[in-house]
């Protein structure tokens, strides 16, 4: 499916907002509670002819990704992930549970992480998407030759088979020392 979209983006009253909108139709076909003060969106991939792949900043949370059903005129979010959780709501990420099928993929980082390593170093392990495999995936921070272990899940009976990652389970986590 050729669709040519566009995204809105707008925060009120501290709560931001993004829409989707198909120029086609005029119509605004997906909207959603944004986690960032910048563009949510990182990537909206084709999966197949009514499933696309909604990556989404999450700032200093990290990343989440959604499947979205594009096959009626408003799209919806989709349970499409299998695997371990992160309980919700939570912030403790250290935490997972095996939660049958779920409507998110988080790939977690918190604010010490993002301080101490930087924006640009955490980006070669967040998620990824190959239209070409319908593979998703992240890296695992490895201490090791590579660095990382990849961790990949294909697109089989409309579902990725995948865990939730939290960075600092291979990352120092701890507050910068204060200086003093």
């Amino acid at each position: 499916a050729n669709k040519n979209l566009v995204v809105y983006y707008f925060k009120l009253n501290g709560k931001g907002t993004y829409f989707i909108k198909d120029l086609m139709t005029n119509k605004v076909i997906f909207e959603s509670e944004a986690y960032t003060s910048n563009a949510p969106i990182v990537g909206l991939h084709v999966i197949d002819h009514e499933h696309y792949l909604l990556i989404e900043d999450m700032e200093n949370n990290g990343q989440r990704a959604m499947v979205l059903n594009g096959a009626a005129e408003q799209w919806k979010k989709i349970k499409a992930f299998k695997g371990k959780a992160f309980q919700y709501p939570t912030q403790d990420y250290t935490q997972k549970i095996s939660a049958g099928l779920r409507s998110e993929l988080r790939f977690a980082e918190n604010k010490n992480i993002v301080s101490i390593y930087g924006p640009s170093f955490l980006k070669k392990y967040e998620i990824k998407f190959d239209e070409k495999s319908q593979t998703i995936s992240y890296k695992e921070y490895r201490v090791n030759d590579s660095g990382f272990r990849q961790v990949n899940a294909e697109w089989k009976n409309n579902c990725f088979e995948i865990d939730d990652y939290y960075i600092g389970e291979h990352l120092n986590d701890e507050p910068m020392p204060y200086p003093g």
